[in-house]
């Protein structure tokens, strides 16, 4: 998790300097200025987590497909897709030569996907599926995150398995999905944009020293004593 660690001390650096526009021309995509994630989408590029479509567009409204997300929680979280293998007949439609084939063998490895027979590499990702990805990835990398304990009242969440509302609580109460409009929106596929916020918080959130138990100092109002036993080498 070191790259991990490292980037996101220098994402706070980037979140003070306030000079966005310039850093968004610096980027090269013509298409983030004046994007409400612009500062999250420069971030995520700059931690080498999100890559543009081509040198020129990120595509911000784009539709997160399921293996860009696979990609990013493998860089993200380090996760390892080297000499695995899957249980035979899981993703039956991925090549082994695919760009994304090393990454969705990473999360399928490591229960951050659940099993299926198909990948679905080009499928959206809905908000509810990203959060039980998100939340599976956190467990996996055993990096524990003091969130609010509370139970959030949604008015669109009653037909989510206890999985899904388990992840849901999760990312809302530790800030990396919050919803304040008593809708979760659990089936609304994710953007690209999107998902570049959702990285910039959990970045946020783990801008700690490899010290364990050390007090964290993030936005205002907000401090976080975060221990990350995963760290240790």
């Amino acid at each position: 998790m070191k790259r991990f660690m490292q980037g996101a001390l220098l994402a706070i650096l980037v979140l003070l300097m306030g000079a966005m526009t310039a850093m968004a021309q610096d980027a090269g995509f013509k298409d983030i200025a004046g994007v409400e994630q612009e500062n999250a989408i420069i971030v995520a590029c700059d931690q080498q987590l999100m890559n543009g479509v081509d040198q020129a567009q990120f595509m911000p409204e784009g539709q997160l497909t399921r293996a860009q997300l696979a990609v990013v929680l493998q860089r993200t979280f380090e996760l390892s897709g080297k000499d695995v293998a899957l249980p035979e007949g899981m993703y039956a439609d991925v090549a082994a030569d695919s760009w994304y084939a090393e990454a969705a063998r990473a999360c399928a490895a490591n229960g951050v996907f659940a099993y299926a027979a198909e990948f679905g590499a080009d499928e959206a990702v809905p908000r509810s599926e990203l959060a039980v990805c998100v939340q599976q990835a956190f467990a996996v990398r055993q990096i524990n995150i003091p969130m609010t304990m509370q139970y959030p009242l949604f008015e669109d969440t009653e037909d989510l398995t206890s999985q899904e509302l388990m992840a849901v609580i999760f990312v809302n109460n530790t800030g990396i999905m919050p919803s304040a409009d008593g809708y979760f929106r659990p089936d609304e596929a994710v953007t690209r944009a999107e998902l570049a916020q959702t990285l910039l918080q959990i970045v946020e959130l783990t801008a700690v020293t490899e010290d364990n138990d050390e007090v964290c100092k993030l936005s205002p109002g907000r401090s976080l004593v975060i221990s990350l036993p995963a760290n240790a080498r």
